[in-house]
């Protein structure tokens, strides 16, 4: 969520910056043409900058683009409170981007006009041509817009390398095919200066004044940023700032929580065999006691006297004579003897023994 409202906050942003830049440089040309409506611009362009020129990076930023990455953002809640506070796209940025877009048109279409309005082009023609103008002015508006998206990205992917540069490299490539003399002549209405690029290329001011207007416009931006980040940074401005330091701190959390994790595991693990063997022991204690002493089935007597007869060890396994204190009775004779058995092979039943313990009392 963190990074899907900065992500939509820099593409709305710099879709109005891009967008003022572009029409204000014509407003700027139709000052000095008594606003005839003539375009500063190819017709082509106009129809394309939006389309080829201007609209792949920003759509790869907003879909791809993350200042810290998501270690970072749950290790620190602050890094929200920009979003929750509104700080990233409110009226004072929208009104920043739109002054940022009003000085990028400026540059641009002033050192133009001053470059070509009394120069010569290396054929020693008038550079002042309005189509030469018009091309200078729309490669070096898609080179400045093009540098800002890549200031304004974050996380660098080969797909920004491609979209960036590559819009860059499609308008040299666009004015070669465009303003080439085959095109030309298969589609003469279509064009208007067929050589208007070759001329370009071939003047010293073109790519002067692209490296020109690229420090006027983007160092500004520059030095405003690191004003910001050091006068009045932002918690993410410092985390970037020190972004090994924060990133070991994380990694050490987890390596603790990993171990205590596996410790904790460990000690059930342990609790759970110590479980295991005393059951296992007590199990085989049992077994063993059962074994060498007598143990009947018969634990309690429905009636008075049975219990204490069974326990008294009178009754015994073997054939051996139950005597009582009354005197002789019918268990002295072989046959009454009770044959009692442990409770592993438990031959007899409890009515057995209770019928034993029967006659020993009426004796």
């Amino acid at each position: 969520m963190r990074w899907s409202y900065m992500r939509m906050c820099k593409f709305l942003g710099y879709f109005f910056y891009k967008n003022f830049a572009f029409v204000l440089i014509q407003f700027w040309f139709n000052i000095f043409t008594g606003f005839t409506a003539q375009a500063f611009f190819d017709p082509w362009f106009i129809t394309i900058y939006n389309v080829i020129f201007s609209s792949m990076p920003i759509i790869i930023v907003g879909v791809m683009d993350q200042d810290v990455n998501d270690k970072l953002c749950l290790a620190h809640p602050r890094l929200y409170i920009p979003g929750q506070q509104n700080l990233l796209f409110n009226k004072t940025t929208f009104a920043a981007g739109i002054a940022k877009g009003i000085f990028v048109s400026i540059i641009i279409y002033f050192s133009i006009y001053f470059s070509f309005v009394e120069g010569i082009d290396a054929w020693g023609q008038d550079a002042a041509g309005i189509f030469q103008m018009g091309a200078c002015g729309s490669a070096i508006l898609v080179v400045i817009v093009n540098f800002q998206i890549a200031l304004d990205t974050y996380h660098w992917t080969w797909l920004n390398h491609f979209f960036t540069w590559g819009s860059i490299g499609i308008w040299f490539a666009y004015a070669f095919l465009v303003y080439a003399g085959p095109i030309y002549k298969s589609v003469p209405s279509a064009l208007n200066d067929p050589g208007a690029a070759l001329h370009l290329f071939e003047n010293a001011n073109f790519w002067f004044l692209i490296l020109f207007n690229v420090g006027a416009c983007l160092l500004p931006v520059l030095a405003l940023r690191f004003l910001s980040s050091t006068k009045k940074p932002l918690l993410v401005d410092t985390i970037r700032a020190n972004l090994a330091s924060y990133m070991k701190v994380v990694e050490d959390k987890e390596q603790a929580a990993e171990q205590e994790v596996k410790d904790a595991r460990r000690r059930a693990a342990a609790k759970h065999a110590a479980a295991r063997l005393r059951q296992a022991n007590f199990v085989s204690s049992g077994k063993h006691g059962l074994q060498g002493q007598m143990r009947s089935g018969y634990s309690f007597a429905y009636t008075p006297g049975f219990g204490d007869l069974i326990m008294s060890g009178k009754l015994k396994k073997g054939g051996g004579r139950a005597t009582s204190s009354r005197g002789p009775s019918a268990m002295d004779s072989p046959a009454a003897q009770p044959q009692f058995l442990d409770v592993g092979r438990a031959s007899h039943t409890t009515s057995d023994i209770a019928l034993t313990a029967e006659s020993s009392l009426e004796t």
